[in-house]
């Protein structure tokens, strides 16, 4: 493990509202769609068991990282529910916004892991920690 500098960063993430939000609205229009396409009744019903299945595996699984630790030089570890920690670099395809965040990181083993942040999903006061942060030393990753 790092060792732990002074100016690390805790994000401790919460389940957001605004994704389940975001869900709904989304699956609104799935179903909304199928209405208006011209498909047969049993194509229709296999389309939203297959879309409600993802929503249901999503849902489970949505919440699987429980903190994300930020050290100097861009080393970040990332903490699971299950008890996994895993050491990882942000990459520069990320994506920071005062309303999401898409944090894309590399993880020691090559793999890539990818993970959205709604502002509900952090304490406020890290949240702002965490962009003033990234405009400091990411700065490229900010949208213009």
């Amino acid at each position: 493990m790092y060792r732990i500098y002074e100016n690390q960063l805790q994000l401790d993430l919460y389940k957001s509202r605004c994704c389940y939000l975001y869900l709904l609205v989304t699956g609104s229009f799935v179903v909304a769609a199928l209405i208006l396409i011209s498909l047969t009744i049993y194509l229709k019903l296999l389309i939203v068991v297959f879309v409600s299945i993802l929503f249901g595996y999503y849902l489970r699984h949505r919440h699987q990282v429980i903190s994300i630790k930020w050290y100097k030089q861009n080393r970040w570890v990332i903490f699971l529910r299950q008890g996994l920690v895993y050491k990882a670099s942000l990459l520069n395809n990320s994506f920071i916004t005062r309303f999401i965040c898409v944090l894309n990181f590399k993880l020691e083993s090559g793999m890539k892991f990818s993970y959205v942040i709604f502002p509900d999903s952090l304490h406020h006061e890290q949240m702002r920690r965490l962009l003033v942060r990234m405009k400091v030393e990411h700065s490229d990753l900010f949208s213009k």
